[in-house]
């Protein structure tokens, strides 16, 4: 088995990729602390003008490039992630933050790399609340 990098926006790339959590997993039960690294380790990777950063490994299910893809390691990482760009997306459209870059516009954001085209609505983060 042969690994690749892959950029993290790929992997939440609603038209492009679904990915599933194993039932095998642990739930989601990071703290502050944890998420409060992880943030660090992110910023200090855009600060060193670093490239990757390791969030997990993933393989694609059943073989055959049907973008479904299972997470074997990073639940925890990849959640807080998809947290964190949620959080970003409700903090520009209530304004509380605004981008650098106009072309960062929360409704695409979230379109982009929240909703997942290959779910029913049901499925999808559109039914969350704050």
């Amino acid at each position: 088995m042969k690994g690749t990098a892959i950029p993290i926006y790929e992997m939440f790339d609603g038209s492009k990729t679904k990915l599933k959590i194993p039932v095998y997993q642990r739930n989601y039960d990071w703290k502050v602390p944890n998420c409060q690294q992880l943030f660090d380790d992110l910023v200090d990777m855009v600060k060193e003008d670093r490239d990757t950063h390791f969030f997990g490994s993933i393989v694609e299910i059943g073989g055959d490039y049907s973008s479904k893809l299972q997470i074997i390691d990073g639940q925890q990482r990849l959640t807080t992630v998809y947290l964190l760009i949620l959080a970003m997306v409700k903090l520009l459209e209530d304004g509380q933050i605004e981008a650098e870059d106009p072309d960062l516009v929360a409704e695409e954001i979230e379109e982009d790399y929240l909703i997942c085209r290959h779910v029913k609505d049901r499925e999808n983060i559109d039914h969350y609340k704050f």
